[in-house]
């Protein structure tokens, strides 16, 4: 995404989003004393405070992902929202595809550009919600692919995706929960980049005693 100022000109910010995940634009005046923020569209989110005569400019990474569920695939189209959410049924595995973008460079993150790879899963409907309920070293040569991948399962655009896992069944085994999924992945040289998957699930009358691993 990016922060574009301008500073003749004497009209009203004004806000745009484009693209299918996390590219948006805001465009205002320095002169005006409240931040000039962006919306909350994408993996990451920068924001800025004014300057008197100083033109900015601010980027941050963004990510194209997709959840797949049941063999349905959802995809995050961006919106007010920078957190994609699906629903699934309780003890249900749900299928994380993404492409991290770093648009400084316009550079798609492959396995070469990862030194490590962490996931955290959090259960948002318990009073410590902070607190990890899961959490994961991986191998960055399991979830990172060494060039784009463009098949039938990835149903955004034709360019593919790099990052895949799926995250398993019994981690998500209790209905009527949000669980949070955080990823983060350390770069040789942008950094870390990190994106979030929710998955809301629904409860099986059948219980849990049917959903052992």
């Amino acid at each position: 995404m990016a922060v574009s100022v301008v500073l003749p000109d004497p009209t009203p910010v004004t806000t745009a989003a484009t693209g299918l995940v996390g590219t948006a634009g805001v465009v205002g005046l320095l002169e005006d004393p409240q931040p000039v923020t962006t919306p909350r569209v994408g993996a990451l989110v920068t924001f800025n405070t004014p300057v008197p005569g100083f033109a900015i400019q601010a980027s941050a990474p963004r990510v194209v992902l997709q959840a797949t569920v049941a063999g349905r695939a959802f995809v995050n189209e961006g919106g007010h929202s920078d957190v994609h959410r699906v629903k699934s049924y309780e003890g249900q595995a749900v299928a994380v595809k993404a492409r991290p973008v770093i648009p400084d460079q316009s550079k798609v993150l492959l396995r070469a550009d990862i030194l490590a790879a962490t996931w955290l899963l959090f259960d948002d409907s318990r009073a410590a919600k902070a607190t990890p309920v899961h959490q994961e070293e991986l191998a960055v040569s399991s979830v990172m692919q060494a060039a784009l991948v463009d098949d039938a399962s990835w149903q955004v655009d034709p360019t593919g995706y790099s990052f895949f896992y799926t995250i398993p069944g019994h981690l998500l085994r209790e209905g009527g929960h949000v669980y949070r999924a955080e990823f983060i992945l350390k770069t040789h040289l942008y950094g870390p980049v990190a994106f979030v998957q929710e998955i809301e699930t629904i409860g099986l009358r059948a219980g849990q005693a049917y959903l052992s691993p």
